[in-house]
């Protein structure tokens, strides 16, 4: 079982490499948007069979590290500790964290990466940037916000497109290259003390539907990409939340079936 399980792995990344460059050759008419090869990423839970094994694997690191023997508590009435159990059931249940690399023109995911509930899709956007083209675009939510994650992104060559929220500090007029209208500049303290350069962006602002949505994007040349082809891929980034709609809801894998932890892994994979 367990050499089955390798060579199972094996053969579907095989199929993944393969399933990629069909997607550049077949659907080549659909590959670029705006002039760019765009990419969303995001992340999202899927439900496991509370055995053993999974709990062992997907739980959250907290969980994992926790006796499995329960104690009553005597200071709480039986009614409070059976709501107590039941909240903790929920949060401790195992859950598979699956952060996918989605293919904007086509509505196809190109990469993913599996892991426990409490994994951090940053860092699973980090491991999936080499297999992207070269010179693609990332466009993502405020989620995936910060400095080493958008250096990784610039240092090998790709572009980005991010919300940011009120969390993300942005300099203006720092003189580090010639100014223009929109030109920002992501550097954080800490950064800027160990002596790494700013990040020099540009930032849109799009019209929501109650406040003004902020946008960033290392494009800094409006005749490459315009205002408005910021606003109009960002927008198109919603196709991952209806990928996992149907994902989730279409395909039926809200929540997988299989009760090993490896098994679970197979069951995502192919499914994707």
């Amino acid at each position: 079982l367990k050499m089955m399980r390798t060579w199972t792995v094996a053969l579907s990344m095989t199929l993944h490499d393969a399933f990629r460059q069909r997607m550049q050759s077949d659907l080549a008419a659909r590959f670029e948007v705006c002039g760019f090869q765009v990419f969303g990423v995001d992340g999202s839970r899927l439900e496991l069979p509370r055995t053993e094994s999974n709990e062992a694997r997907f739980s959250p690191a907290k969980a994992r590290r926790k006796s499995r023997s329960k104690t009553k508590s005597r200071r709480k009435t039986q009614r409070r500790a059976r709501s107590q159990a039941s909240r903790e059931k929920k949060v401790n249940s195992p859950q598979m964290w699956l952060t996918t690399m989605f293919h904007v023109g086509t509505g196809l995911p190109w990469d993913w990466r599996l892991g426990p509930s409490d994994s951090s899709e940053r860092d699973h956007l980090r491991h999936m940037i080499e297999a992207l083209p070269a010179g693609a675009l990332v466009t993502a939510d405020a989620g995936f916000v910060g400095y080493q994650t958008w250096k990784a992104i610039l240092d090998s060559g790709r572009q980005l497109l991010i919300r940011v929220g009120a969390n993300v500090r942005l300099l203006r007029k720092l003189g580090y290259v010639e100014e223009q209208k929109g030109l920002v500049y992501l550097w954080p303290d800490r950064e800027a003390k160990r002596k790494q350069p700013p990040l020099v962006l540009r930032m849109v602002v799009a019209r929501g539907n109650r406040h003004p949505v902020y946008l960033v994007t290392s494009v800094l040349d409006e005749t490459t990409l315009s205002d408005s082809q910021v606003v109009e891929i960002y927008a198109l980034r919603w196709g991952i939340e209806l990928f996992y709609r149907h994902f989730k809801q279409t395909f039926e894998r809200r929540k997988l079936r299989s009760h090993r932890a490896d098994n679970a892994e197979l069951e995502a994979t192919w499914s994707l």
